[in-house]
């Protein structure tokens, strides 16, 4: 079936897409709440509310710090001073922290995070390109205009975008664009099976103010307690272990201190995803593998996805997974952070996922969660087929 396009909603598209690519800098706060839903016989988990700062320049400038956020005296507060998650280009080199180690690449990363800032250096990562990908997948259902609402004072038009996930799960995302064509607001929802509701709102936009010095913005100096990982020349960064590469063996320990290692899934199809729980970006893709476990479940497939932690102490690991008890289809482990799991298994950034066919061998990895949903289901599938008969 065709999906249903609305004219008018695919013209905000379009608008908002030359709008942010004609824009020569950008800045702006974004302030999250990713909220899980209710499942029934199921506790809710708590929201979780995170504090994303973009500033970003063409050709190649970025700085992006991310925050996790606590209540204290009725108000929402930084957790901690400095940034959990920092991602800096200064035209030529990358630097990447994720909580207390930050490592250092050549070339250009681009990385803009989970913000709903899409599209200021390429057309290739718009929203109006996302829905054109959804469309082309056959995933799309509908893209409608849905009217005016006003976001925190300033007067929006929303569109919503529906498509399928699987076939008992919906992913509806709501934008919502002002006048000029900038983004102000993004609700995204996983509706059905492990639901999830992350609500995103811009504020203090700033577009096209120069930027006084370059050299201070797009620079990188570790805060207090941050040390270096590695350095780029002993692992390249961004490049996985190859399909068809021995996984290298692992031992860590779950929620209840029993011992894991590699070969307890032999002869079977495992997903080893590396993730943290200060990482937004892992927590949203945990909501994308609960799914995804839930149907391989439906459809009695013999699929194992673990969830391995080893850039966080042992106390952060079980205080975090409590939150994630909706999240019965994944096993959760945790190895301590100066293992070298990661290290053997070329981990650059997070969440690194991988699928191990039942012999032990690499079938594919991604760097990243829900947007290589598909793919990790051909992945499944092309390893089920390595089962010993």
């Amino acid at each position: 079936m065709q999906p249903t396009l609305d004219p008018a909603a695919m013209a905000l598209l379009k608008k908002a897409e030359q709008k942010m690519l004609g824009l020569k800098t950008y800045r702006a706060e974004c302030w999250g709440t990713l909220t899980p839903g209710q499942e029934p016989g199921k506790t809710q988990g708590p929201p979780r509310r995170i504090l994303e700062i973009i500033t970003a320049a063409k050709p190649a400038y970025l700085r992006y710090d991310q925050w996790s956020l606590i209540q204290k005296d009725g108000t929402w507060k930084r957790k901690r001073e400095a940034p959990s998650v920092t991602f800096v280009c200064d035209g030529k080199n990358t630097w990447q922290q994720y909580d207390s180690t930050y490592n250092r690449k050549k070339g250009r990363d681009l990385d803009m995070g989970l913000g709903p800032w899409r599209g200021f250096y390429s057309v290739d990562s718009s929203s109006l390109t996302m829905v054109s990908q959804s469309r082309e997948n056959g995933s799309l259902k509908e893209v409608r205009y849905e009217g005016r609402e006003t976001v925190e004072g300033t007067d929006c038009e929303r569109v919503v975008t529906r498509s399928k996930s699987g076939e008992t799960v919906e992913i509806e995302i709501t934008w919502y664009f002002s006048s000029e064509g900038l983004m102000r607001r993004e609700i995204f929802k996983v509706i059905g099976e492990s639901p999830l509701t992350t609500d995103s709102i811009l504020r203090n936009i700033k577009v096209n103010i120069p930027i006084a010095s370059h050299s201070k913005v797009f620079s990188y100096k570790p805060p207090p307690g941050v040390s270096l990982k590695q350095e780029t020349p002993q692992t390249p960064e961004l490049k996985l272990l190859p399909k068809g590469s021995k996984a290298p063996d692992f031992s860590a320990v779950d929620k209840d201190g029993k011992t894991i290692q590699l070969s307890d899934f032999r002869g079977k199809v495992l997903i080893l995803n590396f993730w943290a729980s200060e990482d937004v970006a892992s927590v949203v893709a945990m909501a994308y593998n609960q799914m995804l476990m839930k149907e391989l479940q439906n459809e009695k497939e013999d699929v194992v996805l673990l969830a391995l932690d080893d850039s966080e102490d042992l106390a952060t690991f079980l205080k975090s997974i409590k939150a994630f008890q909706e999240m019965d289809a994944i096993l959760f482990a945790h190895n301590a952070p100066k293992a070298s799991v990661s290290k053997s298994y070329k981990i650059s950034r997070l969440p690194t996922q991988y699928v191990i066919d039942p012999q032990g061998n690499i079938e594919a990895g991604w760097i990243g969660g829900g947007a290589q949903f598909l793919g990790m289901r051909m992945a499944i599938w092309e390893a089920q087929k390595k089962k010993v008969k």
